[in-house]
């Protein structure tokens, strides 16, 4: 007869060991990377006042939070106490580091938004950014990143091992759960972003042609390069997030559904994939704050 003991469980989970050296690596680039970028934007006021940096900020907040948690730490011996339940339940769970992940997907939707406004409704984009929207456009990432994640406070709970663990009663709230959370921190935001920067890249094409009609050829060519450099770098970043963040998802829709949990049977597979998801964050201060000119120039970067 196979019993499995606490002794068992704690050598099996020294299998994850040899990915904390990659976890603190992956996180000590995040934190560098997104301070440098939330530094340069709160300490110069012409990027500050800016709604469009106000959004890059933000995210990279996002990113510097989820960096913070993806560093490891020592293991918590818990205890069936009602804080080290709430411990469990809060930060155990893992809920702040999928809650910051998850507020950094909605901020690269912010920011799609913002370029969306910008390009094709110039005029009301003026009256946005001195309106409530923006103050919404700061917050939302936050709300919706917490939103996502918060069924996770509810299902973690302290097992006689002492270990803080994941535990679904019912199969059918699970399953909604996890296809509710794919399709909002995953599929819909690559629709929406392919949507969005494909209708800006349009709007811009339109306005470089009326332009050549009006004999403003150098307007128009200049605006066309500007086009071209947001299409490949907008390619870039939607083609991307969807690479890197889809095996993790799809791995969490396959445990939804089936109700099989991959990651218990292969956690180096889990940590692997998670490491290429995390990755977006250390990808996206570059990407988002180093491209911008006026950030080079700040840290005088030519």
């Amino acid at each position: 007869m196979n019993t499995t003991t606490c002794e068992d469980t704690v050598v099996t989970n020294t299998a994850e060991d040899p990915f904390k050296i990659m976890k603190m690596c992956f996180g000590l680039i995040g934190l560098i990377g997104n301070s440098i970028v939330i530094f340069v934007i709160i300490t110069y006021k012409s990027l500050r006042s800016k709604m469009t940096y106000q959004l890059v900020c933000n995210l990279a907040v996002c990113d510097f939070t989820s960096s913070l948690f993806m560093i490891p730490v020592s293991d918590i011996k818990y205890d069936q106490s009602i804080i080290m339940n709430l411990v469990c339940r809060i930060y155990g769970s893992k809920f702040l580091m999928w809650a910051s992940l998850s507020a950094s997907v909605m901020g690269l939707l912010m920011i799609a938004l913002d370029r969306y406004w910008a390009v094709v409704t110039p005029i009301e984009y003026q009256t946005i950014i001195f309106s409530k929207k923006r103050y919404f456009m700061l917050i939302f990432p936050w709300l919706a990143g917490m939103f996502l994640q918060v069924f996770t406070v509810f299902v973690s709970v302290v097992d006689e091992c002492g270990q803080c663990l994941e535990t679904f009663n019912n199969a059918y709230v699970f399953t909604f759960i996890g296809v509710t959370v794919f399709l909002l921190s995953y599929l819909i935001p690559i629709i929406y972003m392919f949507f969005i920067y494909k209708t800006i890249i349009k709007s811009m094409a339109e306005m470089a042609n009326n332009m050549n009609k009006y004999q403003q050829n150098h307007a128009a060519k200049t605006l066309t390069k500007t086009k071209s450099k947001m299409m490949w770098v907008f390619l870039f970043l939607t083609v991307f997030f969807t690479i890197t963040w889809g095996p993790d998802k799809f791995i969490w829709l396959y445990t939804t559904l089936s109700g099989q949990s991959l990651c218990k049977k292969t956690p180096q597979l889990c940590n692997i994939f998670l490491l290429i998801a995390y990755s977006n964050s250390i990808l996206n201060p570059f990407v988002y704050a180093f491209t911008q000119k006026k950030v080079r120039t700040n840290l005088c970067i030519k």
